[in-house]
C-alpha cells in the first residue's frame, strides 16, 4: 500500500519532520495541476500563469523546481506560491516619489501587481475569482500610460494628464521564466528630478525580486 507524507524542511532544505497524510487523490492531486505538469514536461524551473489558489481563493503564481534522481528522472517537484497581493506589497514598498505608482502586468494587460491590493482580482458573474485589467485600476495615469505604451511601443516617455506632466517608464521582467511581464512606473515630472535615482533603484529592486523567488525554490518546497 502506497503511503504519502508531508515533509517539513528547515532553511537549508533539510527534512526536520514528516507526517503521514491521506492519499492526495482522495481530495486533491497536484500531478494534475498546470504548475506540476509544466515542470515535469520542461524538466527545469517553471512558473505558472496566475490562477486562483484552491485553499485561499487568492490569485497568485506557483514557481516550481524539479529534483532529479541518479538516473536523471524527475524524483520530486518543489514549489513555492506567491500571491498577487504579496507582489503588490513589494511594489507599494518600492514606489517612487510622494505619488509615484509602480505596477506589474502581462502581455494581455492583466494586472499582476498593483499598490492597491484590492485591484488585483475580482469575482466574475459566476462568482469565480479572476484577474483584473489595467482598466480595472480606475487610475487615469496608469490607464493613459498603458494606452500610450501600446500605441507607440516607447518604454520611456512624458505625457500630460489633468494639466500636469508625468514620466512613464516600462521594463520587461520574467523573460528568464518565459513570461512576458512588464513593470511600469508613473511619476509626476516635477517629482522625478529629485527621484530619478530612486526610480532606477525601485526598478532594479522589483526586477531582482523574481531572481530571489527563483533562488527560494532551492531551499523550500511547499505541499499542494
Amino acid at each position: 500500500i502506497t503511503k504519502e507524507f508531508f515533509q517539513y524542511l528547515d532553511a537549508s532544505g533539510n527534512v526536520i519532520a514528516m507526517a503521514e497524510r491521506p492519499p492526495a487523490t482522495d481530495y486533491y492531486d497536484p500531478r494534475t495541476r498546470p504548475w506540476y505538469m509544466g515542470a515535469l514536461e520542461k524538466k527545469a524551473s517553471y512558473w505558472s500563469d496566475p490562477y486562483a489558489f484552491i485553499t485561499t481563493r487568492q490569485v497568485g503564481i506557483t514557481a516550481t523546481e524539479p529534483v532529479f534522481d541518479s538516473n536523471g528522472a524527475v524524483k520530486i517537484i518543489m514549489s513555492a506560491d506567491i500571491t498577487m497581493g504579496e507582489i503588490s506589497t513589494l511594489l507599494r514598498k518600492n514606489s517612487v516619489g510622494k505619488n509615484g505608482i509602480t505596477f506589474l502586468f502581462n502581455k494581455l494587460g492583466l494586472i499582476l501587481g498593483y499598490p492597491d491590493v484590492a485591484k488585483v482580482s475580482k469575482k466574475n458573474v459566476k462568482g469565480e475569482v479572476v484577474m483584473t485589467s489595467i482598466q480595472d485600476t480606475e487610475n487615469p495615469l496608469v490607464i493613459e500610460a498603458y494606452r500610450l505604451l501600446q500605441k507607440n511601443s516607447e518604454t520611456s516617455f512624458t505625457f500630460e494628464q489633468g494639466g500636469k506632466a508625468y514620466i512613464a517608464r516600462f521594463v520587461k521582467v520574467g523573460e528568464k521564466f518565459d513570461k512576458d511581464w512588464t513593470l511600469g512606473f508613473v511619476i509626476d515630472r516635477g517629482e522625478f528630478t529629485g527621484h530619478a535615482t530612486q526610480t532606477t533603484q525601485a526598478m532594479v529592486m522589483a526586477s531582482f525580486f523574481f531572481v530571489i523567488l527563483a533562488a527560494f525554490l532551492i531551499f523550500f518546497g511547499t505541499a499542494h
